[in-house]
């Protein structure tokens, strides 16, 4: 009981400290598309020429972090969720702590299904039911997406979780999987560029300033899952340092069965988490929750918003939000990304290829449900705002940029 209650006052402790917005995270220089969303007019194509009203531009602010954070809860979160159970794993072989990935990951295998379309984040369906207008906007020229039909043959996580405790070159393999999995998702190179400078930031503030001390004299020693956590995030370093130079030198891939990693945000803010002492449900919702504040924070850098204006909506709309999006989170996709990580660690091969869903036809988040009887069962990351991804790319493109992404 003793042992609950510290950790509990831990984690308050450490949520206090994660909310400083000055913690050298990398995030102050990403905007998660806002600006180039700005810059291509997107918050003012419906506006007459000349300065739009604030009232406009609060609307467009929120539709955007909406749209946002509905993507990041089925395009990240998975990930940082998977990365967790794995690093939950590895500490728990170490030295048991408050949270079990095997709790975690049989609390979400019972079979049930996702949230309806209304419940989950925002597609690009809803996108345009929302801002009709925004369809002039957009070649008219486009074409079906071939999306395959072909039935897939494995199931993802087929093979049972070994039971025997992982080694530390085992789990930095299955993170190095992840790691390389969430890499072929991200469809720019302007996100993959922010994420990989956060993750090696959240890695490096926590070996300076997280990571336990060596203890002085009458001191006790070093809690032996902290000392765990600490060597684990420095090996992830190195490898994140080997995997940059060759992305960096024009490599086309990574060996993730080497240990190689580009280190994206949300598998070094998974493994963070769970090193720094957070559990894994208040570590996902903290996550959400610093990117709708971050995106506050844009605003107020790119003058759309006012201070006083996105502090209370922070306080007000974006909590809503935030909780709407946080009850959407299908974490069975955390947990099938994590068998599938495991697997992919015990492999022979040094790049396997991931496992797939056994599937009648492969569905988009901007499928009509009714169409698609496969729709409430697929349990995957995947972009619910492709539009976002669009513009995003395009950032580079900008005459004039405040931010990195």
């Amino acid at each position: 009981m003793a042992d609950e209650e510290d950790a509990r006052h831990l984690e308050d402790y450490v949520m206090l400290i994660l909310s400083d917005s000055n913690l050298p995270t990398g995030g102050f220089i990403a905007s998660a598309g806002l600006e180039s969303y700005y810059s291509h007019g997107f918050m003012t194509y419906d506006q007459k020429p000349g300065v739009p009203t604030q009232q406009t531009l609060t609307e467009r602010s929120v539709d955007f972090v909406e749209f946002s954070l509905g993507n990041y809860v089925t395009s990240v979160l998975p990930y940082i969720h998977a990365a967790q159970l794995i690093a939950v794993r590895y500490l728990d072989s170490v030295a048991p702590g408050p949270n079990r990935a095997k709790k975690y990951v049989t609390k979400q295998a019972a079979p049930e299904k996702a949230a309806p379309l209304k419940a989950k984040s925002v597609t690009a369906r809803y996108y345009f039911s929302r801002r009709p207008n925004a369809l002039t906007m957009l070649p008219q020229s486009t074409s079906e997406m071939d999306v395959g039909t072909e039935a897939r043959k494995e199931p993802l996580a087929s093979k049972p979780i070994p039971e025997q405790p992982p080694t530390l070159d085992e789990t930095l393999k299955a993170l190095a999987a992840l790691d390389w999995h969430h890499h072929t998702l991200l469809l720019n190179h302007v996100s993959r560029r922010a994420s990989m400078i956060q993750g090696i930031a959240l890695l490096s503030l926590f070996a300076r300033s997280f990571a336990q001390p060596a203890p002085i004299a009458g001191e006790h020693a070093l809690d032996p899952r902290a000392e765990a956590a600490r060597v684990l995030i420095e090996r992830l370093r190195k490898n994140i340092r080997r995997g940059s130079a060759k992305l960096n030198n024009g490599a086309m891939s990574l060996f993730p069965g080497d240990g190689e990693m580009a280190g994206h945000l949300p598998i070094c803010a998974g493994v963070f988490g769970l090193a720094a002492g957070l559990s894994i449900d208040r570590a996902l919702h903290l996550n959400l929750f610093l990117q709708a504040r971050n995106l506050m924070s844009c605003s107020i850098r790119l003058n759309t918003l006012g201070p006083y204006m996105a502090h209370q909506l922070l306080s007000f709309q974006l909590r809503d939000i935030v909780q709407r999006q946080m009850n959407s989170l299908d974490r069975e996709a955390g947990a099938r990304l994590y068998a599938y990580a495991i697997q992919a660690s015990l492999s022979s091969g040094s790049n396997p290829d991931p496992p797939q869903e056994n599937l009648e036809q492969q569905t988009w988040d901007w499928d009509w449900p009714e169409e698609d009887a496969t729709f409430d069962t697929v349990h995957y990351p995947f972009t619910s705002w492709p539009l976002g991804e669009v513009i995003q790319a395009r950032h580079d493109q900008l005459h004039s940029r405040l931010f990195n992404s």
